[in-house]
Order: C-alpha cells, then structure tokens, then sequence
C-alpha cells in the first residue's frame, strides 16, 4: 500500500480515512494481509497506520514495515491474482 499527500491536504484525517478504506475493502475481498511502509522520518505515515491497526513488523536503514492481516482469512490473494481471476 502506498499513498501520499499535496502539503495542503496533510493534517486533515485523508490519508487515515483512505487507509482504513482500503483496509476494509481488502479484507472484504478476501485479502489476508495487507502491508505498508514509510521513510523514518515520515513520523505522520506511521501514526496513520498505527490508528488504522496496522503493526509495525520490521525496519531496515530506510523504511519502517507494517502490516495487518485477518485470521479466518485462508489464502492470501494478491492484486495480480484478483484480476487473472476475473
């Protein structure tokens, strides 16, 4: 998962609103896991997740790693998967 915001439009609950959106509508479709990461010094990216449920899972030199996942949920499907079975 990626995104991003215009100066203009940060601090005002997009980015939380879209994250949790999108979270919803992957686990509705059967997706067990969804995975995220932000720079280190994207402290707002991290909040963002964190409030959403994500967990942070992981951070190399670069980025910090979250993730959530679904349990009951059995097979992972990937974006790729989902549009060959269309």
């Amino acid at each position: 998962m990626g995104y991003g915001l215009v100066p203009a439009a940060q601090g005002r609950g997009y980015a939380s609103e879209a994250v949790r959106a999108v979270l919803a509508s992957a686990r509705e479709r059967g997706f067990a896991r969804v995975k995220g990461d932000a720079d280190h010094d994207n402290a707002a990216s991290h909040r963002v997740m964190i409030s959403a449920g994500m967990a942070l899972t992981g951070q190399d030199e670069r980025v910090k790693y979250y993730e959530i996942a679904w349990a009951g949920i059995a097979a992972l499907r990937t974006p790729c998967q989902t549009a060959r079975s269309r």
